[in-house]
Parts: C-alpha cells; sequence; structure tokens
C-alpha cells in the first residue's frame, strides 16, 4: 500500500501542476507562504481520488493525542489510519542558509508520528519551494518590497547566484544533505503565473519515511 499511496499522491500534485490553474497560488506564494492553499488543493485531489476506499481528512487529530496531521489518509468504513502528509514551506533561495531546520523539520515529522507507529500509518513529507524565475527591481521605487514576502532575500539571492536555476540546484543540494531516514519519492515543478512582473513557480519534493 506503501507505494499506492506514493502514487497517488504524486499524481495529485501531477493534476495541480497543469498549466493555466495557478496564477492565485502564484500570488500567494509571493505575498506569503503557500503552505495552506497547496494544502488544501492536494487533499480535494487526493479526495476526488480516493473518495470511494479512503477518507481524506486536513488537520486530522486523534482524540487521545494533540498530534495533529496536515492530511491524514483513513480507510473505510472503520477509519483507521493509514498515510500521514506533512507540508512545509520554504522559499528556494532560504533552504541552504536553513538547513538545519529543515533537518529539524523532517526529525521533528518522524518523531511525532512515532507514538502512533502501531497503527503503522506511512509518513509523507512536503516540501514546497517557492521560486522566482528572475529578480528585476522595477515600477515605482519599493514596490516590490512592499508585497513580495523575503523580497531581500530574494534580491541577494539573485545578487549572489545570478540565476534561478542557480538557486534551485543549490537548494536541491542542501536538501539531498539532510534526509538521512527518508527516500526521495518525486520531484515536480507546479507553475504558478505572473505577478507583480515575476514569474512564479512552485518546486515540490514528496519524501517518504522509511520504517
Amino acid at each position: 500500500m506503501s507505494n499506492e499511496f506514493s502514487r497517488v499522491i504524486q499524481e495529485a500534485i501531477a493534476a495541480l501542476a497543469k498549466p493555466g490553474n495557478n496564477e492565485e497560488l502564484a500570488y500567494l506564494a509571493v505575498t506569503s507562504k503557500p503552505e495552506l492553499p497547496f494544502r488544501d488543493r492536494l487533499a480535494y485531489e487526493l479526495h476526488k481520488t480516493m473518495k470511494d476506499t479512503h477518507l481524506v481528512a486536513r488537520e486530522w487529530c486523534r482524540e487521545e493525542s494533540h498530534n495533529r496531521a496536515d492530511i491524514a489518509i483513513l480507510s473505510k468504513p472503520d477509519t483507521t489510519l493509514k498515510a500521514v502528509i506533512e507540508l512545509k514551506a520554504w522559499s528556494l533561495f532560504a533552504i541552504e542558509k536553513h538547513k538545519s531546520d529543515v533537518g529539524e523539520q523532517l526529525k521533528s515529522a518522524a518523531q511525532t508520528w512515532v507514538s502512533v507507529k502501531r497503527l503503522r500509518p506511512q509518513l509523507y513529507w512536503l516540501l514546497v519551494a517557492t521560486r522566482l524565475e528572475s529578480w528585476q527591481d522595477s515600477g515605482p521605487a519599493g514596490q516590490l518590497d512592499a508585497v513580495v514576502k523575503y523580497a531581500d532575500g530574494w534580491r541577494d539571492a539573485f545578487a549572489k547566484y545570478r540565476s534561478a536555476d542557480a538557486i534551485y540546484q543549490t537548494a536541491r543540494h542542501t536538501l539531498e544533505s539532510c534526509v538521512t531516514g527518508w527516500d526521495m519519492r518525486a520531484e515536480r515543478q507546479v507553475p504558478g503565473g505572473r505577478v507583480f512582473g515575476l514569474d512564479v513557480s512552485l518546486d515540490v519534493w514528496l519524501l517518504e519515511h522509511r520504517d
């Protein structure tokens, strides 16, 4: 079933990656973290695919535990927990700078669900990273700084790395170095749109925890 869940999650991410659908997501990603909007869209895609055999819950919490899952997949009709999906959103440039924080998030996700390991839920972790294809200050002075989350960070990243691909490669290398105990199952770029003169997309990595 682990491989089946992985496949279904990847298909749901692919559905979100269809071009022309994500201008709203691009705006949300640029102006703040897109974690919740992405989670909600992914949960709905999973629901559409799995509704005959499973329940897909958002912010699911067991009555006897304070552990809360971003997305939980439950069996029908007995509502047994089968899989947990945790999501974290970052700006692509920040992953290298905050490598230790990314590692701690992975460690925390695994530790959080160890208490329900007797149910043997499969654990997945999605990193959703905002990508800008370029940075060019244009328009009235301070316009981008007023609306773009972490504008100074993006400006500095492009000054340092010169290209979106270089920022991406650095982030990918950093992520690969801190995923001990996890397997990389998929990687996909979700196209967004153009907002405030910036081309925006999301890089999404799907990791699966080893038992």
